[in-house]
C-alpha cells in the first residue's frame, strides 16, 4: 500500500485549535473557582436566611428602614395614630441628625410600603396627618392639631380642618 501523506495543517486551522483549546481552558477555571466558592457562599446565604427567620414579623418589617438609618419609631407611632383611612405626608428637612443625606430620601418610600393600607399624599395641606423626619412642622403653612413628639426632630402632626 501507498503511504498517504496529509498535507500540512494550515496556520488558520492550527489557530482555531489554540483558541478553541484557550477558552476550553477558561471555562475549566471558572468552573473549578465556582466549584470551590459556591459551598461557602450557600452556608453563608443559609445562616442569614436562619437568621431573619428567627426575628419577630414586626422587626422584619422594618429592616428596610433600619438598613437606611431611618429611626423607625415615627413608622410604628404613625401606624398607630393614623387611621387606615386617613391620609398623611412626609417631609423631611435638616432639624434630624443623620449617618447620610440618603437617609432622608428613604423615609417617604418606606412610609409608603409599611403604613398601607394609608395613603401617601405629596401635599402636606391636602393630608390628615404629617409625620415630619427633621422638617420645621411651624413653617408649612398649615394649621395643626395634636403633635407627637417621637425623638428630637421627629414628629406626628394631625392637621387641623
Amino acid at each position: 500500500m501507498d503511504d498517504v501523506g496529509h498535507g500540512a495543517v494550515s496556520l488558520r486551522v492550527r489557530n482555531l485549535f489554540s483558541t478553541r483549546a484557550a477558552g476550553a481552558a477558561a471555562v475549566c477555571v471558572v468552573v473549578a473557582v465556582v466549584a470551590w466558592r459556591l459551598p461557602p457562599a450557600l452556608r453563608g446565604v443559609d445562616a442569614q436566611v436562619k437568621q431573619l427567620a428567627a426575628m419577630p414579623a414586626e422587626q422584619r418589617e422594618l429592616l428596610g428602614a433600619r438598613t437606611a438609618d431611618v429611626d423607625t419609631r415615627v413608622f410604628v407611632a404613625a401606624r398607630r395614630l393614623i387611621g387606615p383611612h386617613e391620609t398623611y405626608a412626609v417631609v423631611t428637612g435638616p432639624n434630624v441628625a443623620v449617618s447620610t443625606a440618603n437617609t432622608r430620601f428613604a423615609v417617604a418610600p418606606f412610609a409608603r410600603f409599611y403604613l398601607l393600607p394609608r395613603r401617601q399624599l405629596p401635599e402636606p395641606s391636602a393630608a390628615d396627618w404629617i409625620v415630619s423626619f427633621g422638617a420645621d412642622l411651624d413653617s408649612l403653612g398649615v394649621r395643626l392639631g395634636e403633635r407627637h413628639a417621637i425623638a428630637p426632630g421627629i414628629e406626628l402632626a394631625r392637621v387641623a380642618r
